[in-house]
């Protein structure tokens, strides 16, 4: 883990990288 991040960065970073794992599964589908 890099540094503390504020709860709105944190949950928009896993936001995106939850996207991009629905993109890349219905891209792999």
């Amino acid at each position: 883990m890099i540094a503390p991040l504020p709860t709105g960065v944190r949950a928009m970073h896993l936001n995106h990288l939850f996207n991009g794992l629905l993109a890349a599964y219905a891209c792999g589908k």
